[in-house]
């Protein structure tokens, strides 16, 4: 039997890489400014300017959305990163836009 499949919280940490990630419709406006983007809360007016990292993981969300694997691998395709720093910072990224109910 695959030990993977047995273990639940490898089941669910694969099936969070390939999930695909889209932003919420209606959720948020945003600007993009000198390489860097502003995102406003629709709900609650609150804002977040994102660095150039976020910036490009937000980029690949409007552009129809992307897997935690294909943001780690478009991190690690632009800047000169480790696997372990790219993929902390994708999962930190998606964490801030959840918890502000931004992303799907």
């Amino acid at each position: 039997m695959n030990s993977r499949l047995t273990n639940p919280d490898t089941v669910t940490s694969d099936v969070t890489k390939t999930r695909v990630w889209r932003i919420r419709p209606g959720a948020v406006t945003w600007k993009q400014l000198a390489g860097e983007t502003v995102v406003l809360d629709i709900s609650d007016s609150s804002y977040l300017s994102l660095n150039g990292a976020a910036t490009l993981l937000w980029s690949t969300l409007v552009d129809g959305g992307g897997s935690e694997l294909e943001l780690v691998s478009t991190l690690l395709d632009t800047f000169d990163v480790d696997d372990d720093m790219a993929a902390t910072d994708v999962q930190s990224f998606i964490a801030v836009c959840q918890d502000r109910n931004w992303i799907d």
